[in-house]
């Protein structure tokens, strides 16, 4: 009968969890580099997501993801995280400091922490869909 009374607690938790949307995966709500640049690649704007080595521009980045654009062959973007509001903030800066190299398509959540640039070459109306992903975070 003990037996019976721990099943039914533990089936009971674990509706309960599910119910709630918890699951053993890291998808807590937390954005990381990772499911933003699959975000992006949700919305048909890039692919072959891949971590990447913090370095330039992006050197003070916890962690890097970057991918390919399929409508700009041969060129990528870049999605970035940090631990650090400031330095955050310090790369924003550097990106916008040198927008005649890194382009137009820099698009930043400073809650998140995540910051996001893309080659030039990538259509207004494609960044616009980027921009948009980033302002959800």
């Amino acid at each position: 009968m003990n037996s019976l009374k721990i099943f039914a607690s533990v089936s009971a938790t674990a509706a309960l969890l599910l119910a709630a949307g918890c699951s053993s995966d890291s998808s807590d709500g937390v954005a990381t580099p990772e499911s933003v640049c699959a975000q992006i690649e949700d919305a048909g704007i890039g692919e072959n997501c891949a971590p990447g080595d913090p370095g330039g521009l992006a050197v003070a980045a916890t962690e890097k993801y970057d991918f390919d654009l399929p409508s700009v062959p041969g060129e990528r973007g870049t999605v970035m995280i940090f631990d650090d509001a400031d330095q955050y903030r310090k790369t924003v800066k550097s990106y916008a400091d040198a927008a005649i190299l890194a382009g137009p398509h820099r698009y930043g959540s400073e809650d998140a922490l995540i910051f996001v640039q893309i080659n030039e070459g990538l259509s207004s109306s494609d960044g616009q869909k980027v921009k948009d992903i980033v302002d959800s975070l």
